[in-house]
């Protein structure tokens, strides 16, 4: 899948050339975002029509991480819906200059990834450890956490 799309169109700038999908066509900034936010990005510079640079890919965690926060998290953090199609989110976003590091990178079902992205919710690390996603407004959900000790 490729996207064409610039930061302009992203951020929703007045008269910026709609984000491109290849084969579907315009898509709105909200769509372009969540793709971008899925995506293996390789930024590309144009001037003038002409291409004068091909950056690198730089985003997408890797298949250790990916397991690791798999293994860390085990659920969505949100749902805790077994993820089939398990998405692993930036906490601090990509475009806001997060890192891809598994202090970093949580574990969503696609919903709840839509309703960060989408519907203003919110990620949050306990001091556990844990993380936990949740609608705006809505308290900490309860320690659900066993703390009785075996003797």
């Amino acid at each position: 899948m490729l996207l064409i799309t610039t930061p302009n169109a992203l951020h929703r700038v007045p008269d910026a050339d709609p984000s491109l999908l290849d084969g579907v066509g315009p898509v709105s900034p909200d769509t372009a975002r969540q793709i971008c936010c899925d995506a293996d990005i390789t930024p590309i510079t144009v001037r003038n029509g002409a291409i004068l640079d091909v950056g690198r890919s730089r985003r997408e965690p890797t298949a250790a991480q990916r397991k690791a926060v798999i293994a860390r998290d085990q659920t969505c953090v949100g749902c805790a819906a077994p993820a089939v199609r398990r998405q692993i989110h930036h906490i601090r976003w990509w475009r806001h200059h997060g890192t891809t590091d598994l202090d970093n990178l949580t574990l969503l079902c696609w919903s709840c990834h839509h309703n960060v992205h989408h519907n203003n919710w919110t990620i949050t690390r306990k001091p556990d450890g844990r993380y936990t996603a949740q609608p705006p407004g809505r308290p900490d959900p309860p320690d659900l956490t066993d703390h009785r000790h075996s003797t």
